[in-house]
């Protein structure tokens, strides 16, 4: 229980730091030439985990087919559709209504698997989710389009950690995790137009760490506290988003502040509710 729990912790906190390592990569060469970099980072670790823990597996049809639709539907469909969102109503309007996600979990989980949820466990889920829309709410006007981009992100991230719950019944996490980096990796060398350029490196590394390293972590967690823990903790990355400006000298407004506290409360009262 406690691995599963400093493993949800530790994908977090990697989640919420590497965005920046992708910045300039974007601005220069779009999303898709940065998305196969960062699968490139992530495959080359993946694969140095397979081989250092000795985890190699041949997944069985039906799960290799679900890994294929799991990479699509968040490393291809789930994080074009937030981009989308995020262009059409920014980010502070994107991102609580994609954090939709951790709700949607929390019913469907007991429902899909049978998990035991705890009325304090759906507190904090609820508590969580609130303190990431005071943390990233904009005032601004509203776009049916962009809302709309938002939502279906929130039902794709819905569908990942649910389907790749079932994965880890008979595919262990560290060869699951290599073979989605590997669909990954081919389906963005597939559409990318430009193999090499300026800022290619760091964007691997943002890629070994947070899909190489932060995806094996979170699939340990599936395996071993359920779905809607792991889920939640994924609501801290605002929070680390928080420390790291404080750390960078740029001094957080009073909303950053409060919301990234009551998203800590919410994962405390989750954790207990978990225990």
């Amino acid at each position: 229980m406690v691995a599963g729990l400093v493993a949800a912790l530790s994908a977090s906190l990697l989640w919420g730091a590497v965005p920046t390592l992708f910045d300039d990569a974007v601005k220069r060469h779009g999303s898709i030439t940065t998305n196969m970099w960062k699968s490139w980072g992530a495959l080359f670790m993946t694969s140095l985990l397979v081989i250092t823990l000795n985890r190699w597996q041949v997944p069985p049809a039906e799960a290799t087919l679900a890994i294929m639709l799991n990479a699509l539907m968040v490393g291809g469909l789930g994080d074009y559709a937030f981009l989308n969102s995020i262009k059409s109503i920014g980010p502070g309007k994107a991102t609580p209504i994609a954090y939709t996600f951790i709700l949607w979990t929390a019913v469907l989980s007991p429902l899909v698997y049978g998990e035991q949820v705890t009325k304090l466990t759906y507190l904090g889920v609820i508590t969580a989710f609130i303190g990431v829309g005071i943390t990233s709410y904009e005032e601004g006007s509203w776009d049916l389009r962009g809302l709309t981009w938002a939502l279906l992100a929130s039902f794709l991230w819905t569908l990942s950690p649910l389907l790749m719950k079932g994965v880890l019944f008979v595919v262990d996490y560290v060869s699951a995790s290599f073979w989605n980096s590997l669909f990954l990796a081919v389906m963005f060398t597939a559409l990318s137009r430009r193999y090499a350029g300026e800022h290619m490196v760091k964007a691997m590394l943002g890629g070994a760490l947070g899909v190489g390293m932060a995806v094996p972590l979170f699939y340990y967690a599936l395996s071993t506290v359920g779905v809607v823990i792991p889920v939640m903790f994924s609501s801290f990355t605002p929070v680390i988003s928080t420390i790291l400006s404080t750390l960078g000298g740029k001094s957080p407004g009073r909303r950053s502040t409060l919301g990234s506290a009551i998203i800590t409360l919410g994962i405390i009262l989750g954790v207990l509710g978990s225990t």
